[in-house]
C-alpha cells in the first residue's frame, strides 16, 4: 500500500510558521549579542584617568555630603588596594545615614575586572544589609545603583539619579 503524503500548499494570504527556524534565528541573535557585549566590555579606553575623574566629579553634587576617600578608606570599604590599579577615585558619604557614592577605577589590566566587580557587589550588598528595614529612602537609592564596566574602566554609582553621572563617565572614555 502506498504511503499518502500530505502537503500543505499555501494559498495567497496564508503562510506557515516553522518554529524551528524561528528558534534558530533567536538563538543566533542571542549569540551575536553576547559576543558583541563581550567585545564592547573589553575595549580598552586610552582616556587619561585624571580627565575622567574631573569629568565625573563635576556631575557629583558638591554640598559637603560626600568626601574624597584616601587609600585606607578604599581598602576599608572595598577591600581593594589602590596601588594595584592605574587610578582609583572614591567619593563616599560624609555620614552613616547617607548612601550616595561614586567609585571609579582604571584597571592596570583586564584580569582585574572580575575581582573589582566582585568587590563592588560586596560593598553594595553590605550597604543594602545596613539600610534594609530602617533606611527605606536610602535603600531605594541603593536599588537604583549602577555598575558600568567599560573594559579597563569601571564605575559604581549610588545616587538618587545615577544616569547623568554614568553618561558623563561613558562620554569621558571616548
Amino acid at each position: 500500500m502506498a504511503k499518502i503524503k500530505h502537503s500543505r500548499k499555501s494559498t495567497p494570504g496564508s503562510f506557515s510558521i516553522n518554529y524551528a527556524d524561528i528558534i534558530k534565528w533567536i538563538f543566533a541573535v542571542v549569540i551575536i549579542a553576547m559576543i558583541a557585549g563581550k567585545f564592547f566590555n573589553n575595549r580598552q579606553s586610552k582616556a587619561d584617568f585624571d580627565d575622567v575623574k574631573k569629568a565625573v566629579e563635576k556631575t557629583v553634587k558638591d554640598d559637603k555630603t560626600m568626601l574624597d576617600a584616601d587609600k585606607n578608606m578604599i581598602k576599608r570599604l572595598y577591600g581593594l588596594n589602590p596601588a594595584d590599579y592605574e587610578g582609583v577615585m572614591l567619593k563616599y558619604p560624609s555620614t552613616n545615614m547617607n548612601v550616595d557614592e561614586v567609585f571609579v577605577v582604571k584597571l592596570k589590566n583586564l584580569s582585574q575586572q572580575e575581582a573589582t566587580v566582585d568587590a563592588i557587589n560586596k560593598r553594595l550588598d553590605t550597604q543594602k544589609k545596613n539600610f534594609d528595614g530602617y533606611g527605606t529612602n536610602q535603600y531605594s537609592i541603593l536599588e537604583k545603583s549602577q555598575i558600568d564596566v567599560r573594559g579597563n574602566y569601571i564605575m559604581f554609582v549610588v545616587a538618587e539619579k545615577p544616569d547623568p553621572i554614568v553618561k558623563v563617565f561613558e562620554e569621558s572614555l571616548k
